[in-house]
């Protein structure tokens, strides 16, 4: 399923609007902001065991299940990325005689080595989306990540290989194991990376990722490599040279003691508001920003937002809150999605949570959730040009010229109670009536409406429902 499902609706006739109490959302259609919006900003991020990405209960291997063509990015590998060993297809081996097989229950081919990983990217590929392959970081073994490269050069090809982002390493922050072979590992270790040895690692890896590729690209291209914000603490400049993009990622509930107890809560925690104040998504990325500003061309590096989601927590022991499925959830993933396209982000990838695939961005029957059906909404954004705005306070919106020439609006409103009327005025855009495309997904809908509308936009008026999302497209002329 692509977009808001569809409810047929019949053209209104046009609506003289004379109000003097609904605020004012004014957008210059004229006046485009600086960036556009990256395609791929609608990314999916899987992990290595087979349950997040194997339909529950069922025994066949369907990667990316329901991602349909939504999806622009595919982030391979998480939370056990540096437990995978390619070579077996199996990962945490603390216990060598008990290593789990990464593709338990799948009798799909591929078999063998980087057998869980080359089943993803044959999806990526049909998808015709972008990978990004998160190489084991922590073994400290340049070598070893390289032997993956090639495997994928060999079923793929150099072309499609090259065209791949090779992150280095997953959350290098928390790595307890750091230079320990696989199989020696010891549950109890604690020998951790500093940023500057993890720069070493990063540099190391992309000369040999660089090997791999076929030494010198004929058009002199470095290879894509992504390594984590702990890189950004280095005080070593020479890893700005082979990095592409620096990765992050943003939990606002990353802990139990901050479950979130109201809707409101889910839907406010972009901003930092509720049980989360210091998580302010806004606040993150210009942080990271201006530790990337201190290096010399780090201000030009791509910004990743490689797991993004409410909470990184869920397990069977802590179960996930059922407002993560609710049209809370959409209103977060579309003011989300809005503050990454406003501070310029140029990767983004939903994750499920780090130990269960039943919160998101599906359900456990295969459903998509409304976060999700938002998600696919928004993408129409992909490739758009912001345009500028004066906002009313409370509504979180974005406005942006779309590739094919139509004005786009869209809005969320992440108070509990009570719905918003705005009149939505354009300026620079058709003055006669036009028909416009009016998508909404509420509580009362959460599998979302759309309806066709006859207005100026010069004054449209616009209703967003408490915790409800609202997407207007429009004709420009």
């Amino acid at each position: 399923m692509s977009g808001l499902a569809v409810v047929a609706g019949r053209a209104s006739r046009p609506v003289l609007l004379r109000s003097k109490v609904a605020p004012l959302l004014v957008v210059n259609a004229l006046h485009h902001e600086a960036a556009g919006v990256s395609p791929l900003l609608f990314g999916l991020g899987v992990d290595l065991p087979a349950a997040t990405y194997v339909r529950p209960g069922d025994t066949r291997c369907l990667a990316l299940y329901g991602a349909g063509t939504t999806i622009t990015l595919v982030r391979v590998g998480g939370a056990k990325a540096d437990d995978y060993d390619w070579r077996t297809d199996t990962y945490a081996p603390l216990r060598p005689g008990h290593a789990i097989a990464a593709s338990a229950g799948c009798f799909t081919p591929p078999h063998g080595p980087g057998a869980t990983v080359l089943r993803v990217l044959d999806r990526v590929r049909a998808l015709k989306a972008t990978a990004v392959v998160v190489l084991g970081g922590e073994v400290d073994d340049a070598q070893a990540a390289a032997g993956l490269v090639r495997l994928v050069v060999r079923r793929y090809g150099r072309g499609f290989a090259r065209r791949i982002y090779w992150e280095i390493g997953n959350a290098p922050a928390a790595w307890q194991h750091f230079g320990v072979p696989l199989l020696a590992r010891q549950h109890d270790e604690h020998i951790t990376c500093s940023p500057d040895q993890y720069a070493a690692v990063v540099t190391s890896y992309a000369a040999a990722i660089a090997a791999a590729l076929g030494g010198a690209d004929p058009q002199r291209r470095r290879p894509l490599i992504v390594a984590d914000e702990w890189i950004a603490n280095a005080t070593d400049q020479a890893w700005t040279g082979v990095v592409t993009a620096v990765d992050t990622q943003y939990y606002p509930f990353n802990s139990p003691a901050l479950h979130p107890a109201t809707a409101a809560e889910v839907a406010q925690s972009v901003a930092g508001l509720g049980r989360a104040p210091d998580t302010a998504l806004d606040q993150r990325l210009f942080g990271l920003r201006a530790n990337l500003g201190q290096y010399n061309g780090g201000a030009d590096l791509g910004l990743f937002m490689g797991t993004w989601n409410v909470d990184a927590n869920a397990s069977p022991a802590n179960p996930a809150n059922l407002l993560y499925g609710s049209s809370a959830e959409a209103v977060f993933v579309a003011r989300l999605l809005m503050h990454l396209a406003r501070a310029g982000v140029a990767m983004a990838a939903w994750a499920p949570p780090l130990y269960t695939s039943a919160q998101a961005p599906f359900t456990l029957s295969g459903e998509p959730t409304p976060g999700y059906r938002v998600l696919a909404a928004l993408r129409v954004l992909a490739g758009a040009h912001l345009l500028t705005m004066r906002a009313r306070p409370g509504i979180d919106a974005l406005a942006a010229r779309l590739a094919d020439g139509r004005i786009a609006v869209v809005l969320a409103n992440a108070a509990g109670k009570g719905a918003v009327t705005l009149h939505v005025r354009v300026s620079g855009g058709a003055t006669r009536p036009v028909t416009a495309t009016v998508q909404s997904l509420t509580p009362a809908a959460p599998a979302g409406t759309t309806t066709r509308r006859t207005l100026r936009l010069a004054d449209a008026r616009v209703r967003v429902p408490a915790l409800g999302v609202v997407l207007m497209t429009a004709p420009a002329r």
